[in-house]
C-alpha cells in the first residue's frame, strides 16, 4: 500500500500497515477475522503476493522469463518450511483493516463488509453468491 487514505477498507493487516497507521495522523479500525474465513483470507493474501512477485521476474541472459519464474516458484516451494521474512508479515492475531479516519471520529461500518471475491479457474463468486464467468 503506497499511501493510506481516509475511507473504508477490507485489507489483511500486516506489520507494515500497522506501522503506516501509527506514523499517520489517522486512526484505524481493525476487526478480528473469524476462524471460518481465515484460511481463505490468508490464501488470498499469499496468492496476491505470489502474483506480484512472479510479475516482477525478468528473463536472464541464459533463461526465458518462464524459466526464471518456474525456478523462483520451485525455490518458494522448497522454502515453505522456513520462517517468514520480517517486515511485511501478516500481523498476529490476524485482523482486517476496516476503516481509516481522522482521530476521534468513528466511521459507520457497513454491516456486511466490503465485497469479497472467491476465484476459481474461470468463475468468480462474490461474497453475496453472484457468479461471473470469464472467457
Amino acid at each position: 500500500m503506497d499511501e493510506l487514505y481516509q475511507g473504508l477498507y477490507d485489507l489483511l493487516a500486516t506489520d507494515d500497515l500497522h506501522q503506516q497507521v501509527d506514523d499517520s495522523l489517522l486512526e484505524a479500525t481493525f476487526e478480528k477475522i473469524s476462524e471460518a474465513n481465515l484460511p481463505e483470507r490468508l490464501a488470498t493474501a499469499l496468492a496476491e503476493r505470489l502474483v506480484q512477485s512472479l510479475n516482477g521476474i525478468k528473463a536472464s541472459k541464459s533463461h526465458s522469463k518462464a524459466d526464471e519464474q518456474l525456478a523462483w516458484v520451485n525455490q518458494v516451494l522448497a522454502s515453505l518450511q522456513q520462517p517468514p521474512i520480517s517486515g511485511n508479515t501478516i500481523s498476529s492475531p490476524p485482523k482486517a483493516l476496516r476503516a481509516v479516519n481522522p482521530r476521534g471520529l468513528t466511521p459507520d461500518l457497513p454491516a456486511i463488509g466490503l465485497p469479497q471475491r472467491k476465484y476459481t479457474s474461470r468463475k468468480v463468486t462474490s461474497a453475496v453468491g453472484l457468479q461471473f464467468k470469464y472467457s
